[in-house]
């Protein structure tokens, strides 16, 4: 049931991208660089049903169409979880607000058993595949407030412990403040 809704959530994701894409493709965009960091603060669902809180700091950069970020968010009493991810976003201006769809490849690492919802031992490492959408308001030349809701699929393992992957999907719903400078 988990990975239908995940594969669901990507199809229409994907035609949203197609849409966005043609949009973004037909503007000129005011920024073409871009550097940020984000402050979030947001709910994370596991593989074991559960929901546990957090909050985190994101740092990434944007160069046209393609954006990269490291993430690192600590949850309530179950640790934290590492995120390094590559590829593409597009957004759609809206005045003072933004509305965008991020995609993304890259690297995982739990600390704590929060995306398996468990009490395996070290850290559990891997790949994860991202896909979200976040809308923002500008509160002024450098700053922004908004929510963004991510869905994503990983393995991950302890290399040390264990010879077989761990499948996941999890969601996270999250509030966040952007400082973001761009040329």
């Amino acid at each position: 049931m988990r990975t239908n809704t995940f594969a669901a959530s990507v199809l229409g994701l994907a035609v949203f991208t197609g849409i966005t894409a043609a949009s973004s493709m037909a503007r000129a965009t005011d920024e073409s660089v871009a550097v940020y960091v984000e402050g979030m603060g947001g709910s994370q669902t596991n593989n074991a049903g559960g929901t546990v809180g957090g909050v985190g700091v994101q740092a990434g950069a944007q160069l046209f169409f393609l954006e990269a970020y490291a993430s690192q968010t600590a949850f309530s009493g179950s640790g934290g979880v590492t995120r390094a991810v590559i590829g593409p976003f597009f957004d759609i201006d809206f005045g003072k607000w933004e509305l965008s769809l991020h995609l993304g490849v890259g690297g995982i690492r739990d600390s704590g058993g929060v995306l398996l919802g468990n009490d395996f031992s070290g850290p559990q490492s891997g790949g994860v595949a991202r896909v979200g959408l976040a809308l923002d308001r500008d509160l002024g030349d450098f700053f922004a407030i908004g929510a963004s809701l991510y869905s994503e699929a990983y393995a991950v393992r302890n290399s040390d412990t264990q010879t077989d992957w761990n499948r996941g999907s999890s969601v996270f719903l999250s509030g966040h403040l952007r400082f973001e400078l761009g040329i």
